[in-house]
């Protein structure tokens, strides 16, 4: 009777740390699907910036697996931090975006500024009114 109890309590402790944890799976390198595009946030990279902010360099791989071209770009993308505040591409740097043929793929970088204290952010894509994908990021610790 005794070793069953000792397995019970064992168990409810694992099961509610298991539960309690707000660890997300880092979805960097995970494809998303969409009407017309499979998604790829391939690499991200982060470095410091002006005042307390750091650069988030995100690079897309994105393939055209509609029936039709579709254009696609940086701007389509924003992030959100911890408290859901959106960040919209950074217009000072070369960000991606073009027309992508039927059966083609286009490879481009996106740049973003996030607050320097964020370690984890979701990348969201939204090119008009709806989300169609989210990938859930952790930057690598320094």
């Amino acid at each position: 009777m005794k070793k069953y109890l000792w397995l019970l309590i064992l168990c409810l402790v694992l099961v509610s740390t298991g539960c309690s944890s707000n660890n997300k799976k880092d979805d960097t390198g995970e494809s998303r699907k969409t009407d017309h595009f499979s998604i790829e946030v391939e690499k991200v990279v982060s470095e410091p910036a002006l005042k307390d902010d750091q650069l988030i360099t995100l690079t897309f791989n994105v393939a055209n697996s509609g029936k039709t071209d579709f254009a696609i770009g940086a701007s389509d993308f924003y992030l959100k931090d911890s408290q859901d505040n959106k960040y919209k591409i950074n217009g000072n740097h070369p960000n991606f975006g073009d027309d992508v043929k039927k059966g083609t793929s286009l490879k481009g970088e996106g740049f973003y500024q996030l607050p320097e204290n964020e370690t984890a952010f979701t990348v969201v894509y939204q090119p008009f009114k709806t989300v169609e994908a989210e990938w859930f990021i952790v930057l690598p610790k320094k």
